[in-house]
């Protein structure tokens, strides 16, 4: 197996001191409670023999998330990353947001 995705929906709480532009969370669609509906992306892993194929992967899952855009209308994906992981996922859009309640993980999301 050369790699593997899982993609779910979640909420997102998303609060006003994020660090977010605010024409960015004016787009999120956040409740009254700042909460936002998003795609999960989800244990996102590759094999470390073909160089470059987590990007094919990263690139695979974002085509799914955005055939299912299509059909549900949600227009944020989320994903949870450690530390070392942060500049990889902003070179394909995605922001920090904040950590996760366990401080082990950071959240970000991208919008569509």
């Amino acid at each position: 197996m050369l790699g593997f995705f899982t993609l779910a929906m979640r909420c997102l709480e998303i609060p006003d001191e994020c660090g977010l532009s605010n024409s960015m969370l004016r787009k999120l669609n956040r409740s009254e409670s700042n909460v936002a509906q998003a795609f999960l992306l989800g244990q996102l892993s590759r094999s470390e023999s073909i160089k470059g194929f987590g990007m094919t992967l990263m690139d695979e899952a974002l085509t799914r998330i955005r055939e299912a855009n299509a059909i549900i209308g949600c227009r944020v994906v989320r994903l949870d990353c450690a530390d070392e992981l942060i500049g990889y996922y902003q070179e394909y859009g995605f922001h920090f947001v904040k950590k996760n309640p366990d401080k082990d993980l950071n959240q970000m999301i991208m919008l569509l």
